[in-house]
């Protein structure tokens, strides 16, 4: 059989490419491939924020809790001072 040059893929002379020639991908395939990257790029940074977003508010509500007992314990300490002078 004869080998010959078919333009940019090397084909032997039974129809099958080279083992060492560049593989070329459909423009289906490249189009699919874009679009399954985006998806799933879309879907992990959603995931990401969503997860920030929580441990944000889950530390926002930590604070507000820290600082509503920091704040009631200086009003009691306040308080309870006064009323340990006012016995003695």
């Amino acid at each position: 059989m004869h080998n010959f040059d078919v333009g940019p893929e090397q084909y032997s002379g039974y129809g099958e490419p080279e083992p060492d020639a560049p593989r070329k991908h459909s423009t289906f395939s490249l189009i699919a491939m874009i679009v399954v990257v985006a998806v799933v790029g879309v879907a992990a940074l959603g995931l990401i924020f969503w997860a920030l977003g929580f441990l944000f508010s889950l530390a926002g509500v930590i604070l507000k809790v820290a600082i509503l007992a920091a704040v009631a314990a200086f009003v009691w300490r306040r308080c309870s001072h006064r009323w340990s002078r006012d016995r003695v």
